[in-house]
């Protein structure tokens, strides 16, 4: 977050409890807002680690918060193009720190990423990355409502994952 969303935060909890002479957890939640970046690694952490529960909280967030579905398609792609890119630098031997460095990300996405793809399949991923193509394809020809859409893509790649 940048400093000025930081002072803003502050001076909608610093308005909110205003009377209070302690400032609870519950004020913080109530009043200070997530950032679009939180839900959006969210949304793929989530999605990725199979937590249904946060996943369906994180959607109606982000649909709430007006996010394009095309957008948040193009996330879950480049999360995927990460994984496979990662699967194929490990069978080539490559260790984290190198795959960080080739693929210009940071080290943590590369530790996350090597977790989730060490029992999977490059096919399988590949295939993902297919399912993701044929949704924005839907979302930019189809009169179907964007966000229902976008839904049934987190359903379809569940099945999947």
């Amino acid at each position: 977050l940048k400093y000025e969303e930081i002072k803003g935060e502050l001076d909608k909890l610093l308005i909110y409890c205003f009377e209070k002479k302690t400032v609870e957890k519950e004020d913080i939640k109530r009043v200070i807002s997530k950032s679009l970046e939180y839900d959006i690694f969210s949304l793929t952490n989530n999605l990725f680690s199979k937590n249904y529960k946060k996943l369906e909280i994180i959607l109606n967030s982000l649909k709430l918060s007006g996010e394009e579905p095309i957008f948040l398609i193009t996330l879950i792609a480049n999360q995927l193009r990460i994984y496979i890119n990662v699967k194929i630098l490990l069978k080539n031997n490559y260790n984290q720190k190198e795959i960080a460095s080739i693929l210009k990300i940071h080290p943590y996405r590369v530790k996350l990423a090597v977790e989730y793809v060490y029992n999977r399949d490059l096919f399988d991923l590949m295939d993902l990355i297919i399912i993701c193509k044929e949704y924005d394809k839907r979302l930019k020809t189809s009169y179907v409502d964007k966000y229902l859409t976008f839904q049934f893509l987190v359903y379809k790649l569940c099945e999947r994952l």
